[in-house]
Order: C-alpha cells, then sequence, then structure tokens
C-alpha cells in the first residue's frame, strides 16, 4: 500500500519515505516568501534539504539557477491539455494557488483570453460569482473556460457554454522517474519490513 500526500513536504508529524519538491517554472520562487507573504509552503533551504527529489514543471532560466548546485535527482515535466474547444476567443476563470497561470496557459494553446476571473486557491463559489460570470457570457457570447477543479464545485446548469480543460502532466524521461520510484518503494518495504 502507499499513501500519497500533497502539500506534506513540510509536515515534520508524518513519517515519508519520499518527498518530491515541486517546482513551477512560470513562477519559480515568486518572492521567495512564505504562504501568505509569498508563494512558498516552506524556506527554499529547508524545501531543497527535506526533499529526495525535484520535479520541475516547464523549466525556466530561474530554476536551471537555483538547482545547478542541486546534488538530487531532477525530473523536468511539462502539462499537456486535451481541448475541449478549438482556440477561439473565450471567457476563463480559475480558484487555483496561482490563478494567472491557467490564463497563460490557454494563451500559449491559441486561446484569446477577453475576460478572466481569478479566485483565491479552494474557492467556494457564490451565486454572486457566477451570476457575474454568467453576465460576462452573455454579454460577449463566448464560451467559458475553466479547470476540471473548479468544474466540480458547479452544478452542470449553472454556466451556459461551459467546458472544460482537461490537464494531465507529462514527465520528460517517465522510464527515469519509474525507475526511482520503484527502487525508493523497495527500500521503503525493506525498511518497514527486513525479514
Amino acid at each position: 500500500s502507499v499513501l500519497i500526500m500533497d502539500d506534506g513536504l513540510q509536515s515534520q508529524a508524518v513519517h515519508k519515505h519520499l518527498s518530491f519538491l515541486v517546482i513551477d517554472g512560470q513562477q519559480a520562487f515568486g518572492n521567495g516568501e512564505i504562504f501568505p507573504a509569498g508563494p512558498l509552503r516552506t524556506t527554499i533551504e529547508e524545501g531543497f534539504n527535506s526533499a529526495d527529489a525535484v520535479i520541475v514543471i516547464h523549466e525556466s532560466k530561474e530554476t536551471q539557477r537555483v538547482l545547478k548546485h542541486f546534488k538530487k535527482p531532477i525530473f523536468q515535466a511539462s502539462f499537456k491539455a486535451c481541448l475541449p474547444i478549438s482556440p477561439q476567443k473565450v471567457i476563463a476563470f480559475a480558484g487555483l494557488g496561482y490563478p494567472l497561470k491557467f490564463k497563460i496557459y490557454l494563451k500559449s494553446l491559441g486561446f484569446d483570453v477577453v475576460r478572466f476571473f481569478s479566485f483565491p486557491d479552494h474557492h467556494g463559489y457564490t451565486k454572486n460569482d457566477l451570476e457575474e460570470i454568467m453576465r460576462a457570457q452573455t454579454a460577449l457570447s463566448f464560451p467559458v473556460l475553466t479547470t476540471e477543479k473548479d468544474r466540480v464545485k458547479l452544478a452542470d446548469e449553472l454556466i451556459p457554454n461551459l467546458h472544460t480543460l482537461p490537464i494531465s502532466l507529462e514527465f520528460h524521461d517517465k522510464n527515469q522517474l519509474i525507475e526511482f520510484l520503484e527502487e525508493r518503494i523497495k527500500a521503503a518495504r525493506l525498511e518497514l519490513n527486513p525479514f
């Protein structure tokens, strides 16, 4: 059995056999401050010391500069989207840790984001939020795009012409990652059951 935990790197109460530090190349380390003053969950130094490996999503010059002295495994990855509609003028909204990332990604896919609604991470959508989006949709008559994370919070009939953009993560060297995971799982099994 394997327990996978998100946002657990800074938790010292849980014994972990493997920890990944995930870095978004677009945002990198932001202003270098810890949440809520900045985007980091822990200090950069503590994050690197606690991690067994790093996953970099969309490498940037900043991540290259910071990681050039990191001696543990580094795995590169990028997003892959399954387009629900062809690139065109759209309205979009997202409630993420870095909502503008969704807008930037839509633009990279060829969408013209005419109106974008940004909400905080784990946002609970209110009637007013949805009415504002629907007013924009009525006025502009463009499709509305959101994330899978946001879509599950909404009833089907609320926003007309609403589409979800499924996004997956593709590792550049998947086999290397699989080998690393297999080695670490094997080591954890031996630690838990040495006989």
